[in-house]
């Protein structure tokens, strides 16, 4: 019977020692909080991408992300972002939460608020900046706007806006509270993975050619294309205070 439960368990304590199997619970906890994380951010990248691949034919965009990038986004988000989120710190607190129903749903109401808006805004934000006067104005270079090499100016900025804005949301989907950098160094996969997956952007961005359909950009360009990403940070905030608000802090609950 012994060895039989060994063959069928998921984890095995090897003795009896009760430190052992609050270690077992905790980071059992932990690895559950990790996939938590790892589908809010999944979702809420499939939920913008769909949206923009979608309106974007109703704007005048048959191909505003291609295929190929497309391919790039889903290499990041599915395997690199997802050894990022892997490492993340078991903490002591999550012994005090109460334990969940074997049948309780995976994705909860908070998980799905941020999903729907982070990808909600992700979608809106790309849409404008597809459809704006102003954004062709500041991604054509020195082209005229309205041109071949304004437009592939322009789609290589969008093509970076996206990406970006997808790996600043990283930040959000990895704690439920307003610190960011809560236990941020903590994580080493962490600190590796997401400076590397912005490296590789920003090589490819440069580099990719007629396989990415992408231009280099210049510094300015870069700061543009940086700020409008950036913005998916204070939005999720403002969803978190709305939720604190309303519902109470998650964290501070516990």
């Amino acid at each position: 019977g012994t060895e039989m439960t060994k063959e069928s368990g998921d984890i095995v304590i090897l003795d009896d020692n009760f430190s052992s199997l609050t270690k077992a619970v905790l980071y059992g906890r932990t690895l559950f909080k990790s996939i938590r994380k790892f589908l809010i951010f999944q979702l809420t990248v499939s939920l913008s991408a769909i949206l923009v691949v979608f309106f974007g034919q109703f704007f005048g965009f048959d191909l505003p992300l291609t295929m190929t990038q497309l391919l790039w986004l889903n290499i990041i988000m599915d395997t690199l972002a997802g050894l990022a989120l892997a490492g993340e710190a078991a903490l002591a607190r999550y012994m005090r939460e109460p334990p969940l129903r074997r049948d309780a749903p995976l994705i909860s109401p908070d998980m799905w608020s941020a999903v729907l808006v982070n990808g909600g805004f992700i979608a809106a934000l790309s849409i404008l900046f597809l459809t704006t006067e102003i954004t062709h104005t500041w991604f054509s270079g020195d082209h005229t706007p309205g041109t071949p090499e304004a437009e592939a100016k322009f789609l290589t900025a969008f093509f970076a806006f996206f990406v970006f804005a997808q790996i600043f949301n990283t930040f959000n989907a990895r704690t439920q509270g307003l610190n960011l950098f809560e236990h941020l160094l903590d994580n080493r996969l962490f600190m590796i993975v997401i400076p590397g997956i912005m490296a590789l952007q920003v090589f490819f961005t440069t580099f990719g050619g007629e396989i990415l359909r992408t231009v280099g950009l210049s510094l300015n360009e870069w700061g543009l294309v940086l700020l409008l990403a950036v913005l998916i940070i204070p939005v999720d905030l403002l969803r978190k205070i709305a939720r604190n608000s309303m519902f109470g802090n998650p964290v501070q609950a516990v």
